[in-house]
């Protein structure tokens, strides 16, 4: 990279300053981990959007704490945050000194060579591979699902379970039940259907939780995966294969949602899935094999949909999603 375009990009990608973290900790951007050394002072040239930024924190009950925060950069914005020793962990926002700050960010270029680049040239793929895993995430669903400032720790939320959840401990998933996916008056063979196919449980969600926007559940999916694979939050896991069950078990809700959920539901499992590392579900996932199954069962109901229509073709056809 020449300096006219390094410069360029200096002014219009993001800065992320992190002062006084001391060496050898773990710092993460996205897809992104490095271990630092002493003159590190944070990161440049992030591209504009939502990342995810995390690190260990230090030993607790034998392991290692990871915290994280999502944070949405604006061209040429500079984020200040800086350490504290004391707690091992960085200093809220309202805790730094807002004249200290302006002067960090008056005297930016003077940090810049001890800034890591954001990963952006060939052969790097983290980045394209991110704005996969995080196309929707918005501001919007990152203020129900992590009120707390978009900010987690790894022990937060602990077993899966309806309290937990309704007391934002941390963490704010959508709560889906899937024991209970049936109407409260139902009875007999309508219980029967609907406890096997979540479509009811589904439209509720989307009418209540999710405003009816495909893009809101999808959201929270992308974010209960990230915070898992890169924040370590084993909360995430539980609510990703939630809404995995949720989505594949509704079959009679295909036909509401197949020009909008559903084709987007496969592509972010799919993103997800060529994104994630050999063995990293393998102890949770291969003992009970959900996934094969429920992404067979996603690919059946596709199916039956396209072949239930009439014969169509050109720009009426309908599109066939390949898993």
């Amino acid at each position: 990279m020449d300096q006219a375009t390094a410069n360029a990009l200096f002014d219009k990608g993001g800065i992320l300053l992190f002062l006084d973290a001391p060496s050898q900790l773990d710092i993460g951007i996205d897809m992104n981990l490095w271990t630092i050394g002493p003159r590190f002072k944070g990161l440049k040239l992030i591209p504009p959007g939502v990342h995810l930024i995390y690190y260990d924190r230090g030993a607790t009950r034998g392991k290692e704490l990871r915290v994280g925060f999502f944070y949405n950069f604006q061209p040429g914005e500079v984020l200040v945050k800086q350490w504290d020793s004391v707690s091992e962990q960085l200093y809220p926002s309202s805790a730094m000194d807002p004249e200290q700050r302006r002067r960090y960010v008056a005297d930016i270029r003077s940090f810049d060579p001890c800034l890591g680049a954001y990963p952006l040239e060939p052969p790097q793929k983290q980045y394209g591979a991110w704005r996969k895993l995080s196309g929707y995430i918005s501001a919007d669903v990152l203020n129900v699902v992590l009120p707390d400032g978009w900010g987690f720790t790894s022990a937060d939320g602990g077993p899966y379970d309806e309290e937990a959840v309704r007391d934002h401990q941390g963490v704010a998933f959508t709560f889906i039940d899937l024991k209970h996916s049936f109407p409260p008056q139902s009875q007999g063979s309508e219980r029967t259907m609907y406890s096997r196919d979540k479509s009811w449980l589904l439209r509720q969600l989307m009418d209540q939780c999710w405003r009816n926007d495909y893009r809101r559940i999808l959201g929270e999916l992308q974010i209960a995966y990230v915070c898992l694979l890169m924040g370590q939050l084993y909360a995430g896991f539980e609510q990703w294969k939630a809404i995995l069950h949720l989505v594949c078990l509704s079959e009679e809700a295909i036909v509401d949602y197949i020009d909008t959920l559903y084709p987007n539901f496969v592509d972010v499992l799919q993103n997800q899935l060529s994104e994630c590392p050999e063995d990293f579900f393998a102890d949770i996932i291969i003992t009970d094999n959900f996934v094969a199954h429920l992404l067979a069962l996603t690919k059946e109901l596709s199916l039956e949909h396209s072949e239930g229509e009439e014969d169509e073709s050109g720009e009426y056809a309908p599109v066939v999603v390949e898993l």
